[in-house]
């Protein structure tokens, strides 16, 4: 994650989010043997009895901590699959080499605060169409402003500083254009809205093919896990029209989205009108794709996308415990159980190093990012 570590810690305030909250925080990339069946890879997706399981990172390091991100829905038959926003430690149970690990004993999975950002690019077709009736574009910057409302917390909020939004724009040029850079002030993202006018693209084309790539890998590059800061992203892309421009090819884009998507990156899309590629946009939006016949529509598929944006921030949790194993690699498994439902998700960690010692509450990321803040 290229990122600036100071602006990253202003920006979060090293807020921390509240115990019954969903999301718990990693420590550090997992070494383990990517070639070793059992560990699994970034982003694969398992379902059991109901429960799907995405595997987004994974971490092990000295005395004995081992740590999973992972994502949860519940499968449906109809439509998108559900996120679980309300899962609590007792709905975990962890297994190593089959062995279920003792909670008591162990650990096993902590429920604290931790350090979290959510990164959200908006990313608007500006080409032509929708720029030469000013009723049209005045429609569409409202949705945009429902869409910023919906996803940026007050700043008098909890939830304030652990998400941050951009807006980009594209037309036939070949780079995006940027209008507003990612901030967690709602102000400034709305007044960039308020700066689209009809005059602002001088090329009535649409590189759609590449603007997907490039907004797919601008907010990949702000995943990870970079001093203690856990980032996942989302990108929202609205068109009203085909790629026209040519400079990229839709194997190329598709690429990009799934690259993405293992990243920690959940993909949206949005058309309107009858000249969009619905089978195109559909496997542009891995995570949801939705159209709207007129404008007049446009604001409620801004907000929906907004609505399934947070509920997948909150369905992201952390798995961490203290390992008893001392040596060698080791098959984890997560079984997470909710309701009548249940799911599973198998990888591996590798206990080299590992030694006594391991105190989650002494030697967690909370820890260490509470005693880096008090030292600059």
């Amino acid at each position: 994650m290229i990122r600036n570590n100071q602006t990253i810690r202003n920006r979060v305030g090293m807020k921390f989010i509240r115990s019954t909250a969903p999301l718990l925080f990693l420590l550090m990339i997992l070494a383990c043997d990517s070639d070793n069946p059992i560990c699994g890879i970034d982003g694969t997706a398992v379902e059991e009895n109901g429960i799907i399981l995405t595997l987004r990172q994974k971490a092990d390091s000295p005395p004995a901590h081992v740590s999973v991100l992972l994502k949860a829905d519940m499968k449906s038959d109809v439509g998108r699959n559900v996120p679980l926003t309300n899962l609590r430690a007792s709905n975990f149970t962890i297994f190593e080499n089959d062995s279920r690990i003792s909670v008591e004993s162990d650990h096993a999975i902590v429920p604290k605060p931790g350090v979290f950002i959510s990164h959200t690019l908006l990313l608007l077709d500006l080409s032509g169409s929708i720029l030469e009736d000013s009723a049209s574009l005045e429609k569409l910057k409202d949705a945009s402003t429902k869409f910023i409302d919906a996803i940026i917390p007050a700043s008098n909020s909890e939830g304030f500083g652990e998400i941050d939004m951009a807006i980009d724009w594209f037309d036939g040029e070949q780079k995006l254009h940027q209008l507003v850079p990612f901030t967690t002030n709602a102000d400034a993202l709305r007044d960039g809205i308020k700066r689209i006018r009809e005059g602002i693209s001088r090329d009535r084309s649409t590189n759609l093919n590449g603007a997907v790539i490039d907004g797919a890998k601008k907010v990949k590059d702000m995943t990870g896990i970079e001093d203690g800061v856990v980032s996942i992203g989302a990108l929202a892309i609205f068109t009203d029209g085909k790629d026209q421009a040519a400079r990229k090819s839709q194997r190329k884009a598709l690429e990009a989205v799934d690259d993405a998507s293992q990243e920690s990156v959940s993909i949206y899309t949005v058309g309107l009108g009858n000249e969009i590629d619905k089978s195109t946009l559909r496997a542009f939006g891995k995570d949801g794709f939705f159209f709207a016949d007129d404008i007049e529509e446009l604001a409620a598929e801004f907000e929906e996308i907004a609505t399934q944006i947070n509920d997948d921030v909150n369905s992201h949790y952390l798995v961490e415990y203290c390992s008893p194993k001392r040596n060698g690699d080791h098959s984890l498994k997560i079984v997470v159980s909710y309701q009548n439902l249940d799911g599973s998700i198998t990888t591996c960690f590798d206990a080299d190093d590992f030694r006594g010692g391991c105190e989650l509450h002494k030697t967690s990321i909370l820890a260490r990012t509470t005693k880096r803040r008090s030292d600059d």
